[in-house]
């Protein structure tokens, strides 16, 4: 079929054209990253977690001139089964307001993850369900993130694909999209680093639909169980 270089060269392109969308289809520029850790042990039964997650993120646009939400999320992970892994994890979201200070918001996640391979493609399916808090204010919203990585065994880099709806519960309304085209380089046999771009439909305050595109930066870290 196509060699390294011609698909390498292919998600580059793909990932350049991405970024093409017309000016006035265009609310902002953004920047992410993101740091995931596990510490994983052996569990003495399947209802006890065998891993813990600490996830960190700091996002950056043009319409605030810098910082505007960041995430601390930690919790326990149960490894169900080969395909499917559970995580329940808090959340602390310092996040900055309509006069431009920073408030605080609090979340509790529930998120099943099935993971599956099919030959050279690993795919994954994340459901998020959420419950938001900003003082006495609560929402609860779904989320579902789907990724499809080109992953042949040995290979350190990989090409993937993924996309996330946002689902506002108790408005019963879709309120977000977002689509990525990324590569993922293997650091080793258990670490990661993802490089991504994006482009975003939101709601915003007047809950008229705009766009955004930006990057994204992840490093996934995986030590050796202790």
């Amino acid at each position: 079929m196509f060699s390294p270089a011609c698909k390498f060269a292919l998600v580059s392109v793909l990932s350049l054209a991405s970024l093409a969308f017309p000016a006035s289809a265009r609310a902002d520029e953004e920047l992410w990253g993101a740091v995931e850790t596990r510490t994983r042990w052996s569990s003495p039964s399947p209802w006890l977690p065998s891993q813990l997650r600490v996830w960190t993120e700091t996002r950056y646009a043009g319409r605030t001139s810098g910082l505007y939400v960041g995430f601390v999320r930690g919790g326990p992970i149960w490894d169900v089964n080969p395909n499917l892994f559970v995580v329940l994890q808090g959340v602390i979201v310092p996040l900055m307001g309509p006069n431009g200070s920073f408030i605080r918001e609090h979340r509790i996640e529930f998120e099943p993850n099935l993971v599956g391979r099919w030959g050279d493609f690993a795919a994954s399916s994340r459901n998020r369900f959420a419950g938001q808090w900003r003082g006495s204010d609560g929402v609860y919203l779904y989320r579902n993130l789907a990724r499809i990585n080109y992953a042949p065994v040995g290979q350190w880099w990989q090409p993937f694909l993924s996309d996330e709806v946002l689902f506002d519960v108790g408005n019963t309304r879709l309120f977000q999209n977002r689509t990525f085209l990324g590569l993922g380089m293997l650091l080793d046999g258990r670490s990661r680093f993802d490089i991504s771009v994006f482009a975003r439909t939101r709601r915003d305050s007047a809950n008229e639909w705009v766009w955004d595109k930006g990057v994204m930066l992840y490093l996934y870290l995986d030590p050796p169980r202790p």
